[in-house]
C-alpha cells in the first residue's frame, strides 16, 4: 500500500493520479524487494514524478543531462528522491551531470574515456557507476564490447583514488533489431540478460571484486518490457518507464 500522503507542491488530476497509482502499485506487486526499480521519467511532467514519490518510488532516471538536471532543481524539495542517469553520456555534459542535486547513479558508463574523466571529477557526494556492456551485441549500441574490453576497464578503474566514485556494477541492454514476436523478443532478451549474469559470475573470482561497493556486483538490465524476465536472470535494477506512465 502507498505510504502516507504528504502535500504536494505540484497539482495533479485525480483520474490522472488514479492511473499512476494503478500502474505503480501493479508493477511493485511484482518486484521483489532487493530489486531497485528505476522510473524512467524522461519527457514526463514534474507533477507525475512528485505524485509517483507521495506513493513511495524514490529512484527516477533521466536520459539528457539537461533534463535531468532542470528536474532536480525543480524538484529539489523531494529530499529523498535519488537520481539516475541512464542515457549516454558526452564527455562534454560530465561537468553539467555532477551538479544534479540528489544525483544517484550513473548507469551508462559505455567508454574508457568516460570512466577516465569521472575519475578526474570531484562529486559533491558518492557517484555510483554502472560499466555498460554491449550484450546485445547491436553496432548501434553502446558499451564495452566482451571480456577484454571490460576487463581493461576494470584494471583502470581499480586505480582510481577518488573515494566518491564507486563502481556498483554492469548494465546492459536487450537487442532491439528483432521482429515483433512477443516470445522471440523475450527469448532474446533473456539471452543477452544471461550473457551479462556470466560475465558478472566470472567476475566474482576475479581480485578486481574488491573494487566493487561491498564487494558485490550488481545488475541493471530490463526495462518495461522485458523487467520480468531480468529479475529471473539476476537483475537487480529495473528501468522501467511506459508501464508506469502509460
Amino acid at each position: 500500500m502507498p505510504k502516507k500522503m504528504m502535500k504536494m507542491r505540484i497539482p495533479v488530476s485525480s483520474e490522472r493520479a488514479q492511473i499512476l497509482q494503478s500502474n505503480y502499485l501493479s508493477i511493485k506487486q511484482v518486484i521483489p524487494s532487493h530489486v531497485c526499480l528505476v522510473a524512467v521519467s524522461k519527457t514526463k511532467p514534474l507533477e507525475e514524478i512528485e505524485y509517483l514519490y507521495t506513493l513511495g518510488q524514490r529512484d527516477f532516471g533521466e536520459n539528457h543531462v539537461q533534463e535531468l538536471k532542470e528536474k532536480s532543481f525543480e524538484l529539489a524539495h523531494l529530499s529523498e528522491i535519488r537520481w539516475h542517469m541512464i542515457g549516454h553520456l558526452q564527455s562534454n555534459k560530465i561537468n553539467d551531470l555532477l551538479k544534479v542535486k540528489n544525483l544517484y547513479a550513473l548507469h551508462s558508463v559505455d567508454s574508457l574515456k568516460i570512466l577516465e574523466l569521472l575519475k578526474k571529477k570531484e562529486a559533491g557526494a558518492v557517484l555510483r557507476i554502472f560499466l555498460q556492456v554491449n550484450i546485445s551485441r547491436e553496432q548501434e549500441k553502446y558499451g564495452f564490447d566482451g571480456d577484454e574490453e571490460l576487463l581493461r576497464a576494470l584494471n583502470d578503474y581499480s586505480t582510481c583514488e577518488n573515494k566518491k566514485l564507486l563502481l556498483l556494477g554492469l548494465m546492459g541492454m536487450a537487442p532491439i533489431r528483432i521482429d515483433d514476436n512477443t516470445t522471440t523478443k523475450l527469448d532474446e532478451a533473456r539471452s543477452a540478460f544471461q550473457r551479462l549474469n556470466a560475465i558478472k559470475n566470472k567476475l566474482i573470482s576475479s581480485p578486481l571484486i574488491g573494487h566493487f561497493l561491498n564487494s558485490k556486483i550488481e545488475l541493471s538490465m530490463g526495462m518495461s518490457d522485458d523487467y520480468q524476465v531480468a529479475i529471473e536472470e539476476g537483475s537487480t535494477f529495473v528501468r522501467a518507464g511506459s508501464i508506469l506512465f502509460r
